[in-house]
């Protein structure tokens, strides 16, 4: 006899525009708890994929982050592309100091975030993507292992 779960699906989907900057972000987070159990009196039990939930928090405070970072003019960058220039001459040069260090931490996160609003959104699609294939490959390794236990005992 074979006992079926029910499945949990949902996705949060969030868009956010931003006409005046020419943006538009969207992100969704799936979230799926489905699980298919069965015993049967020769079969083994078989799971679909488990994949970890994001969070709706997460997820959007990325895109608004991502949003705020395009607003940022190419004369704001490339001064922090300077500045950081300057800082690091400093740093070699010796006379860098504490102040200093924290200035070059702070502009470094801002290029990071000017960086990932920029490249994030087909890294995202490429880290998700990357995230499949490595799930499928763990299915495809469990399930040739219960193939191999059944074929055994098959025997």
């Amino acid at each position: 006899m074979r006992s079926m779960k029910a499945r949990e699906n949902f996705r949060e989907s969030v868009t956010i525009s931003d006409p005046a900057a020419g943006a538009n972000f969207s992100a969704a987070a799936s979230v799926s708890s489905s699980r298919l159990s069965g015993t049967e009196s020769n079969a083994g039990s078989f799971e679909t994929p488990n994949f970890a939930p994001k969070s709706v928090y997460a997820v959007t405070s990325k895109v608004a982050g991502r949003l705020n970072a395009t607003a940022v003019s190419a004369a704001e960058h490339q001064a922090l592309l300077d500045e950081r220039q300057k800082l690091l001459d400093r740093k070699f040069s010796g006379e860098f100091t504490r102040r200093d260090e924290n200035r070059l931490a702070y502009v470094r996160w801002s290029l990071d975030r000017i960086e990932d609003a920029q490249y994030g959104p087909e890294l995202d699609k490429l880290e998700e993507h990357i995230s499949q294939y490595e799930n499928l490959l763990g299915e495809i390794t469990k399930f040739t292992a219960q193939l191999e236990r059944h074929k055994r005992r098959g025997r």
